[in-house]
């Protein structure tokens, strides 16, 4: 490479928040990704990629403390929206552990939040990245697994493939279909993509000094 050449290349890895002697092919993988990986003030080169991957860890963080705010909530006492339960949470919610068992899976979704937010975030560095990625992969197959179950099975019993209980007329058995467990396909997705997302940007940090 001529000098000249040399000097323009330094000056456009620089302007990517690169050093002048990246190699060339991380400078190529940082361009296609739209991802550098840049200096945080509270010390050490975390990968951090551009809005476009950052989105879905985000998206389920958010999801993650709403869902969490529920469990809370129904663990204090509320009584919107626990009529969609179905009948043998009902018979049961008032009990000493099960109350117990509400307080410990919004504590649980709340923790589910920060992992996605560890994907993106600078302190997130101080967790082992493939444990983030494994957490978050397993998360999010649980979430979708749950539902797409529930779906599939609803979904053959109104072809008359399985038999339909009569549990499933109830409202709660509706509430069930339109509503939870749309929900949770929604946050295993989240999880899913940050997690792939995350396998993404943690390539393209490794491959750029």
């Amino acid at each position: 490479m001529s000098p000249d050449a040399a000097g323009v290349a330094g000056t456009f890895r620089v302007g990517w928040g690169l050093r002048p002697d990246t190699p060339a092919v991380a400078v190529r993988e940082a361009e296609g990704m739209r991802t550098v990986s840049r200096t945080v003030t509270d010390g050490g080169d975390v990968p951090l990629a551009g809005r476009s991957t950052t989105w879905s860890a985000h998206a389920a963080a958010v999801w993650s403390f709403a869902f969490a705010a529920m469990s809370f909530y129904w663990a204090a006492g509320g009584e919107v929206g626990s009529g969609t339960f179905g009948g043998t949470i009902e018979s049961v919610r008032e009990s000493g552990w099960f109350v117990a068992l509400v307080w410990f899976t919004g504590a649980l979704k709340a923790a589910g939040g920060l992992l996605a937010l560890a994907l993106v975030r600078p302190w997130g560095a101080r967790f082992p990245r493939k444990l983030l990625l494994l957490a978050s992969t397993a998360a999010g197959g649980v979430l979708a697994g749950y539902a797409l179950l529930n779906l599939g099975a609803r979904a053959l019993q109104a072809v008359g493939v399985l038999a339909t209980p009569a549990s499933m007329y109830s409202a709660a058995a509706w509430w069930h279909l339109l509503l939870w467990d749309p929900w949770f396909l929604a946050g295993g997705v989240l999880f899913l993509l940050a997690a792939w997302h995350g396998r993404g940007r943690a390539a393209v940090g490794a491959a750029t000094p």
